[in-house]
């Protein structure tokens, strides 16, 4: 039985660019987004500590997770005041066949 982690559950969910934007933010820890700049609805990845996983901005002080842990795929409720949690990317939203990237 292979054993999935979080890593390869998000890099197998995203495009290629995605993924290696990913990679290049994990790397050099430094290119984390503002966690105020977030609005209601947002999709993101994001990490806590040495996990990483989607979430969506369920209001403004809260995120519900999709993740995964060893085969595991579960969800949770974080919270945006959180320290250990980090902003690596903020996807895009789809509006009307055009994409609305709002960190532009």
């Amino acid at each position: 039985m292979i054993i999935i982690n979080c890593l390869e559950y998000v890099i197998d969910n995203l495009t290629e660019l995605e993924g290696e934007r990913l990679k290049e933010i994990l790397i050099n820890k430094a290119f984390y987004r503002d966690k105020q700049s977030l609005k209601k609805g947002d999709k993101i990845i994001f990490t806590y500590g040495f996990h990483v996983g989607f979430a969506t901005l369920h209001d403004y002080y809260e995120l519900v997770t999709n993740e995964c842990s060893e085969n595991e795929i579960f969800s949770r409720t974080l919270s945006l005041f959180d320290d250990r949690l980090k902003i690596a990317i903020v996807k895009p939203k789809i509006k009307k066949g055009r994409i609305k990237n709002d960190s532009s």
